[in-house]
């Protein structure tokens, strides 16, 4: 389902987005953003459960961030198997 927002962007973006849609024949500068932003999300592997953690967690520098998206990247589909379940309290 689609709904309508409204945004406020640089009017150098706002062209290059109407260039764009043009070029690549989209027919609208929504579509070409939801392209772009479907795309981004595929290329860098983002997930729900991302947005989840990034949300809710503090800050950390880009030397922490990748280690944290190299172990998470090296994990295989056995790792990913739940075992059990612990509740923890907060």
């Amino acid at each position: 389902m689609k709904s309508r927002h409204n945004l406020t962007i640089d009017n150098e973006i706002w062209n290059a987005l109407r260039l764009i849609a043009d070029v690549q024949k989209r027919g609208s500068v929504s579509a070409v953003i939801e392209g772009l932003v479907k795309s981004y999300i595929a290329s860098n592997k983002i997930t729900p459960i991302y947005f989840k953690i990034m949300a809710s967690t503090d800050f950390c520098d880009d030397k922490e961030n990748r280690e944290i998206i190299e172990s998470l990247d090296s994990l295989k589909e056995d790792d990913l198997h739940i075992e059990s379940e612990i509740e923890f309290e907060v």
